[in-house]
């Protein structure tokens, strides 16, 4: 049976305790920044002939960090990038390293990264946690500076910044390039030992700064829903999607937004109403679950928040949204 909140039904909901929590709303919501693809960088350099380096970049990355402002250390990272998305500006190159010769992206997908603690250290900070790369997973430390604490940009989101590199050894992730130019120069034709440099933003996004999309659904909704409520709203998303359904956008990112934008005000019991239609439009979205969860861990509803982080990685396993705050919600 659907779930169709009414006045009274919200009114349930706020005297029941559906309302965003300073404590909870901080530690779970806000505390959540998403790795910003567009402004940063995952790269890596890696010795040839012994002559110069070759470099390159990953593209696709995603990732989600619970960042604790007051204890860094108490903070968590899980990352995810897409092998295939390597880069090292020529692509025959990038070819043979996507090949099973090197990378095998056919094989191995995904490269990820899933903090096991954050530790002080005299410049910054280290992230110790299990890097998997080529099917093999092996604990890297990665030393980390931060740059612009405490930072906002001129949109009003809220940003951090790291910086940090490392090495790795290739051979032990079995990428070996099957000894290719061995009998011209040994070891040092592609070098073993390959630097990893990072420039991380994180961001948690303002919302209320976003613009809607031409015929945005959500639009006519959040005018509707300031001017005479929540089930005028929602009746109104449920009647244009049945009766004019090409007229307006329908789609998953409608009601995402809107929600958010609620969250954002600390509307808990609105942005959970309009979340709930969107699943009952997307109910195999691990977006839609993320939603789900975050709105219950701003409120404090832990074992529903954690129920939705699961439903969520039952859909996305490597979801890194469902991943960290699933983390701190078993953690804290």
């Amino acid at each position: 049976m659907r779930w169709k909140p009414t006045t009274l039904a919200l009114a349930g909901l706020l005297a029941g305790g559906l309302a965003a929590r300073a404590d909870d709303y901080d530690r779970f919501y806000a505390a959540k920044l998403k790795i910003d693809p567009a402004h940063s960088v995952i790269g890596f350099a890696v010795p040839f002939m012994g002559l110069s380096k070759t470099e390159g970049r990953f593209d696709e990355v995603a990732g989600t960090l619970m960042f604790d402002e007051a204890d860094p250390t108490r903070s968590s990272v899980s990352v995810v990038i897409k092998a295939a998305s390597l880069d090292t500006n020529s692509e025959m190159r990038d070819k043979d390293l996507q090949s099973d010769a090197f990378f095998d992206v056919a094989k191995y997908p995904l490269i990820t990264f899933r903090s096991r603690r954050i530790e002080r250290r005299e410049n910054g900070f280290t992230a110790v946690g299990t890097l998997t790369l080529h099917g093999v997973s092996k604990e890297v430390t990665i030393p980390l500076v931060r740059i612009g604490a405490g930072l906002k940009d001129p949109w009003g989101n809220s940003r951090a910044g790291f910086e940090g590199s490392f090495k790795l050894n290739r051979a032990e992730f079995g990428i070996g390039g099957m000894g290719r130019f061995t009998d011209l120069a040994g070891d040092l034709a592609i070098g073993k030992e390959v630097d990893v440099r990072l420039a991380i933003q994180a961001v948690h996004w303002n919302v209320a700064r976003w613009t809607w999309p031409e015929k945005s659904v959500a639009k006519l909704m959040e005018a509707t829903l300031a001017e005479k409520g929540l089930d005028a709203a929602l009746a109104q998303y449920r009647q244009l999607k049945k009766e004019q359904p090409e007229a307006y956008e329908f789609g998953i990112g409608q009601l995402n937004l809107l929600g958010h934008r609620l969250l954002q005000q600390r509307k808990i019991a609105e942005a959970l109403a309009v979340f709930q239609a969107n699943a009952e439009a997307y109910p195999e979205s691990a977006d839609v679950r993320d939603d789900l969860a975050d709105v219950y861990a701003a409120s404090g509803q832990r074992d529903k928040a954690i129920e939705e982080s699961r439903k969520s990685l039952a859909i996305e396993p490597n979801g890194t949204e469902a991943l960290e705050l699933l983390r701190r919600l078993e953690t804290q």
